[in-house]
């Protein structure tokens, strides 16, 4: 009996470090990450010194393993007759049973769910793409609103129905176009953060329509920046975002060769862009391949 279980112990123990060696290998190819304390959300490691936790906590876990399979097994290896050896099978049978079916069920679920939301995400992403590159389109087509509107029509708006319309219209688009920015600049900060890339896809579109909204909402037809216009609302709105306050303020302070493009440090301007001075407008990058613009406003 005690022999039995001197090589069962050593048989845990060569499998506890086979299951080390293949993890290590594992990461090799694929990406491992641990839990964020400041997001309670899986964070990429991509830097050997991010990694090496992981092992080292996969390593704990899997002595704390071993170390209970060992007390089972010498329960189940020094019983003191048949029928406490058999008693003592069927609970740990009956256990493992049970958490194989449970984990399962997770899993199982879990999938379910990831799939689901990637499906949603997808579909929503691609609405999100199609309308802003329409609205673009739009803003580059469009005549610009009159720079004077008297006082009194704000009061009055039936005294100049039309131009009251045409800056409600280009303020609603100014707002809209702000929010999403918003969105893009903490979707870019977050995905930089957690290490997610993807297949990158996704993240340059991103960048390229971010890029696209800053330009256009630095249009003087927008204000140009003035009483909180243009690329300045997005500041307001980025410096009002809590998810971006959780995250950001950490990566700015680490010194870096270069700042992404999700930085404020990094937005462009229209002067900076030559690809938007000239016919096209902001919508040039995003819209190369589409139609001639729709002379309504898009809807929201």
């Amino acid at each position: 009996g005690r022999g039995a279980w001197a090589g069962g112990r050593e048989a845990m123990e060569s499998q506890a470090g086979e299951a080390i060696a293949a993890l290590r290998e594992r990461l090799r190819h694929y990406p491992c990450g641990t839990m964020s304390p400041l997001t309670g959300l899986l964070r990429i490691a991509r830097l050997e010194r991010d990694v090496e936790p992981v092992l080292e906590a996969f390593r704990a876990a899997v002595a704390e393993e071993t170390r209970e399979a060992a007390t089972q097994a010498a329960e189940i290896a020094l019983a003191p007759s048949l029928g406490a050896l058999t008693g003592a099978i069927g609970k740990r049978l009956a256990f493992w049973e049970a958490e194989i079916e449970e984990n399962w069920a997770l899993w199982s679920r879990q999938a379910s769910l990831f799939h689901e939301a990637c499906d949603g995400a997808a579909e929503a992403w691609s609405q999100l793409t199609c309308s802003v590159e329409a609205i673009l389109a739009w803003l580059d087509a469009a005549p610009a609103p009159p720079q004077e509107v008297p006082p009194i029509v704000y009061l009055m708006p039936l005294l100049d129905l039309k131009a009251m319309q045409q800056h409600r219209c280009w303020d609603e688009l100014h707002d809209a176009l702000a929010e999403v920015a918003v969105v893009l600049a903490t979707i870019g900060a977050w995905a930089e953060y957690h290490g997610l890339r993807g297949d990158g896809l996704v993240l340059q579109q991103a960048r390229d329509l971010f890029r696209a909204i800053i330009v256009a909402l630095d249009d003087t037809r927008f204000g140009g920046g003035l009483n909180g216009r243009g690329s300045e609302a997005v500041r307001a709105g980025l410096a009002a975002s809590s998810a971006w306050c959780l995250v950001v303020p950490e990566m700015e302070a680490v010194p870096r060769s270069h700042r992404p493009w999700w930085s404020p440090c990094s937005w462009p301007t229209r002067s900076s862009e030559p690809h938007f001075r000239g016919e096209g407008g902001a919508a040039a990058a995003v819209q190369a391949e589409r139609g001639p613009a729709d002379p309504d406003p898009p809807r929201q």
